[in-house]
């Protein structure tokens, strides 16, 4: 039986292992930070990722999904973006330059905001990599800032993109064509969707007696918290936990929330005891 071999990435290695890695994402850090972004810094957030595994394997309890690294991360950091950096160190004689690729994309759905963002640092002897890497971005500042600012806007009118996922468990007393009050169950929580997003925005892009898949999910960058007030931001578990009240409400089904990211959930109908 052949299978497939799956690389993933190993952030603290290249941390670990290169002495160009930290100095490069800190003066990228800073330009974001110069430009009004704040940067959720990624030793932290290893940090923090670090921590938690280790707690994980204090206790037995578990189970939920496998995610990848970069999933995990996301939840970590809750970043509406990711910022990628590609760089290679080259020489020009006896002097080394940098060559990089930075691209941004949506922490929530993956999408690219910018991408094509190219830059070159001067061989001069008397300039280290950092400011090489300071001089280069200005070759493409203007575009990557206005990239940048698009994306927020959009967010800001149209809503986050997340993907909402509803399955069932094998015990669970109803299905999604069990009929309540005339409707169908899958009926009711697709209008439930429909009523709690921005401008209605969604695609039910499956639908049978066992699953409904809900993509281009559009939620509110924020909500007001009612119990003391407080303006947060939204994820794909902020609306799960809403829908899950509401299936429980007509159907006295508890789900499991299965969160994956910041932007896929999956309620698992009957899942949870």
């Amino acid at each position: 039986m052949s299978g497939k071999t799956e690389k993933t990435p190993d952030y603290q290695r290249a941390f670990d292992e290169n002495e160009y890695v930290a100095m490069i994402i800190g003066a990228m850090q800073d330009f974001m930070n110069n430009e009004g972004y704040e940067v959720v810094d990624l030793q932290g957030a290893l940090g923090s990722l670090k921590n938690d595994a280790a707690r994980d394997n204090l206790t037995t309890a578990g189970g939920g999904l496998r995610q990848s690294p970069i999933d995990m991360l996301n939840k970590t950091a809750k970043a509406d973006i990711n910022v990628e950096l590609h760089y290679a160190i080259k020489r020009d004689g006896p002097y080394k330059y940098l060559e990089f690729n930075v691209a941004a994309k949506d922490a929530y759905s993956n999408k690219p905001i910018s991408t094509g963002n190219i830059g070159r640092g001067t061989s001069a002897s008397s300039t280290n990599i950092v400011n090489q890497l300071g001089e280069a971005v200005l070759s493409f500042k203007d575009k990557f800032i206005n990239d940048m600012d698009q994306y927020y806007n959009r967010l800001f009118e149209n809503g986050r993109q997340i993907v909402v996922r509803c399955t069932l468990a094998e015990d669970a007393g109803v299905d999604y064509e069990t009929e309540i009050d005339g409707e169908e169950l899958g009926t009711l929580i697709e209008n439930w969707i429909a009523e709690h997003t921005m401008k209605g925005n969604y695609s039910l892009s499956d639908s049978s007696e066992n699953e409904l898949l809900f993509d281009d999910v559009r939620i509110p960058m924020t909500y007001v918290d009612p119990k003391n007030g407080n303006t947060r931001g939204t994820d794909a578990r902020w609306l799960a936990r809403d829908l899950e009240k509401y299936i429980r409400s007509i159907t006295g089904e508890k789900c499991k929330i299965d969160v994956i990211g910041l932007g896929k959930v999956n309620l698992i109908l009957g899942g949870k005891s």
